[in-house]
């Protein structure tokens, strides 16, 4: 297909193509030349379009393709777009740690992100690394394969491990071949370290995709952020719709919910976002909430962690609504 066109919709037709109307032909004064046959221009939804005989050729605008995208993609999904993109340059490794975790123990960390960039769809209020900047280059993603070499060689050496974690500085799932990767991941994880726990922590704005849920459901856990009041504190790249995450949550095989709740020049520990995020959890049914602060200082100056008896009151205020099993990490 010819390159697309960044014209706006409707302003003329295609490269090479003479506009000459409805249809044109053109045809030779030699007698033994080729003829060329009568070839029809036709405006549709989907671009211009050439038909003869034996061709069927359109080329659309810059601005068709982007809506074709949010036909396909509903447009309150946030999606990883090149004009959209936040990225981070800091140069990080594919395998990193081990760490200690409060919510799991000794885990070697996998971040899929590209190399020296922090790709996410999400810019967190609370995120401890600096605000994003709008990327002017196209990242270049790690592999399976090299993603799957990386974890061989950190596993030859990593100790004990409760848990194999795929996070890391930006959205996993946003990886253009992320279902190759996770079962690399899930592969070698196995073969080197069977019975250790593989999760990924995800803000779940991809979990409306069936091969996302296909590649999350081989792994044992899987974590996903839903944050009070997440319009404020996560700022999607587009708004979110909550029925969307519950939706796509609802047909893995469980979740696990993790809430981050702050204070200071931004809040979501209020009474109104509270009972709201209450509601949401009691439609999805987690098998577990995992309820923390910031452990260390936000990039974000202006929010600060939630003070532990805060956290315990909300825990106790979700069990007593809805008997989900709630958990502190302070």
């Amino acid at each position: 297909m010819p390159a697309r066109g960044g014209s706006p919709p409707g302003s003329h037709p295609p490269r090479g193509v003479p506009p000459r109307g409805p249809s044109h032909s053109r045809k030779s004064s030699d007698p033994l030349a080729l003829s060329v046959p009568e070839v029809r221009l036709e405006r549709t939804a989907e671009g211009w379009r050439a038909t003869e005989d034996d061709l069927l050729v359109w080329e659309p605008t810059l601005d068709e393709v982007l809506a074709e995208r949010s036909a396909l993609h509903p447009p309150a999904l946030p999606m990883a777009q090149p004009s959209a993109v936040h990225a981070h340059r800091e140069a990080s490794p594919l395998v990193y740690g081990p760490i200690s975790s409060r919510r799991f123990g000794r885990s070697l960390g996998i971040d899929l992100s590209p190399a020296g960039w922090r790709v996410c769809s999400f810019d967190c209020v609370y995120c401890e690394l600096p605000e994003m900047e709008s990327a002017d280059a196209a990242p270049h993603w790690p592999s399976a394969g090299e993603i799957e070499s990386a974890l061989g060689r950190a596993l030859r050496g990593a100790g004990p491990l409760d848990s194999i974690t795929i996070s890391g500085r930006g959205e996993p799932t946003l990886h253009p071949r992320f279902g190759a990767v996770v079962a690399a991941v899930v592969s070698e994880a196995r073969r080197g370290r069977p019975g250790t726990p593989i999760r990924i922590l995800t803000n779940g704005t991809r979990l409306v995709r069936t091969d996302v849920r296909r590649a999350l459901d081989l792994l044992d856990e899987r974590v996903v952020t839903f944050d009070a009041s997440p319009e404020r504190v996560d700022r999607p790249q587009r708004p979110l719709l909550l029925g969307s995450l519950v939706a796509g949550a609802a047909l893995l095989r469980d979740v696990t919910v993790q809430s981050c709740f702050v204070v200071g020049g931004v809040s979501n520990t209020d009474v109104r976002s509270v009972e709201t995020w209450i509601d949401v959890l009691g439609e999805l049914r987690p098998r577990a909430v995992l309820i923390h602060s910031l452990s260390r200082p936000s990039a974000r100056a202006r929010v600060q962690a939630a003070p532990a008896p805060v956290l315990e009151a909300i825990a106790a205020r979700l069990r007593v609504r809805t008997g989900l099993v709630a958990k502190v990490t302070p």
